[in-house]
């Protein structure tokens, strides 16, 4: 046992160093040593997730974190090659412009912002995380964008990590090796490197909602007076989270509280389970039914009018879907059409002269879709227990295909489906699985010749 505490303590060490070197290289690289200061800060929010990991685990996060840096180096240069710039387009520079306003303006605290208009405002809480972060890089050199794609690769890392912990205390008996690499799979996931690459509020979103889940099943699984020892650190990390939301994106309030409850009155394995769940129902009835329906709806009108209206995007694919009324058909066209986003048939539209570099990206990215698709059997399979976390899974999901369909938001997906995929796959032998990839990896070569026919044909 001191053994392989001393060999997990030594792992460490050499992670941390590692960490460090790369991040030096790459403040080297780039000529700004404000990216230096700003990793190391992002790795001192992240070590402690991965004290205590067994030294498997680490050799997964080396490799996790060498393919992340060199995947955001790609595509910082597969954006400027594409676009001139490194921003996909959108938010992520729009939140870089403001966040430098804020920070020319002097605002320390939310108190500090001015007001930009709606669309501007509900994200202040991370244009104000920009500002700071431009206010500690100024002594080193001034602000530099790799910097907070830092940050989101050190969180998405440490989502990683929780799935990691979060099953191995909720399963008594596990199977080590496919859990490792179910999570590998998630830290590499190519939409969700992708999405970590940009300046974007996805990423903190999903760790801030993540972090609340894994600490509420760990107090769920406390004795009494462990629960009392850690009520109080738990709801100031409560109270932080639910503050950071409201100000970055305080949609996801809605999926806080509900994740949150699924947790706590969802689990298995209670003798009161069945009295949980009747006063779990009649909690979201009566406290939030109302509020969430108004708040959903809003938000569904809002993208059909600016998928249909400012997009123009009727005559396509996902104009029909978002056209047809989400109840009664609606609901499942989206939940199916969710499935396969970004859209794998790209992969043939892909302009590789233009840009070979950003090509190959987006290529890659939907070849991660391709894996998703072939991983679905396996989640559904578990999503069907309907259990806690099958029932969290279902609530994400659900409120990204109802809300809205950009490709980066199902990066709050991601977590949720490694977890059910864990599940759905451990008992499953090697053999079965390669027959089932080989049939699905069939299914959508027969489904991109039609779909390469039609392109063909209009």
């Amino acid at each position: 046992m001191m053994l392989k505490i001393k060999l997990e303590k030594q792992t460490f060490g050499l992670y941390f160093i590692f960490t460090l070197i790369l991040l030096l290289l790459l403040s080297v690289f780039f000529w700004n040593g404000s990216i230096f200061v700003i990793g190391v800060l992002g790795c001192l929010l992240f070590l402690p997730f991965i004290w205590n990991l067994d030294s498997e685990m680490y050799k997964v996060l080396f490799f996790a974190m060498i393919i992340s840096f060199a995947w955001m180096l790609l595509q910082y240069f597969g954006l400027m090659a594409k676009f001139g710039k490194p921003y996909f387009g959108g938010d992520d520079e729009i939140f870089e412009r403001y966040g430098d306003v804020l920070y020319k303006l002097g605002a320390y605290t939310i108190a500090d912002c001015p007001s930009f208009g709606y669309n501007i405002d509900k994200a202040t809480g991370f244009m104000l995380i920009l500002a700071w972060i431009m206010r500690i890089s100024n002594p080193f050199g001034g602000y530099h964008t790799i910097s907070p794609r830092i940050l989101n690769i050190y969180m998405w890392l440490a989502i990683g990590v929780m799935v990691y912990k979060f099953v191995k205390k909720s399963e008594l008996l596990q199977n080590d090796k496919v859990l490792r690499k179910v999570v590998l799979g998630l830290m590499i996931f190519p939409n969700a490197l992708f999405v970590n690459s940009c300046v974007y509020r996805d990423t903190l979103s999903i760790y801030v909602l993540f972090v609340c889940v894994y600490l509420a099943n760990e107090l769920s699984r406390k004795n009494s007076v462990e629960k009392i020892m850690k009520i109080l650190p738990i709801f100031l990390i409560f109270v932080i989270s639910i503050y950071i939301l409201y100000y970055v994106r305080s949609d996801l309030l809605i999926a806080l509280a509900g994740l949150v409850v699924f947790q706590i009155f969802w689990a298995d394995g209670t003798k009161s389970k069945f009295a949980k769940r009747i006063l779990l129902a009649v909690l979201v009835i009566s406290v939030g039914g109302s509020y969430t329906l108004n708040k959903v709806n809003t938000m569904l009108n809002n993208y059909n009018h600016y998928l249909l209206v400012e997009r123009n995007a009727i005559n396509g694919m996902s104009g029909k879907i978002f056209s047809t009324p989400i109840f009664p058909f609606g609901i499942f066209l989206r939940f199916i059409w969710g499935q396969m986003q970004p859209f794998p048939g790209e992969i043939f539209t892909q302009d590789f002269y233009g840009s070979f570099l950003y090509a190959f990206i987006s290529v890659v990215v939907r070849l991660g879709t391709v894996l998703h698709i072939c991983c679905l059997p396996y989640i559904f399979k578990s999503v069907l227990k309907l259990n806690s976390d099958a029932m969290k899974y279902l609530l994400v999901y659900m409120m990204v295909i109802v809300t809205t369909f950009g490709f980066r938001h199902f990066l709050m997906v991601y977590p949720f489906a490694a977890i059910e995929l864990y599940y759905g796959v451990k008992d499953v032998s090697r053999h079965n699985i390669r027959i089932n990839t080989i049939f699905i990896l069939a299914a959508c070569g027969i489904a991109g010749l039609i779909y390469v026919s039609i392109l063909g044909i209009l």
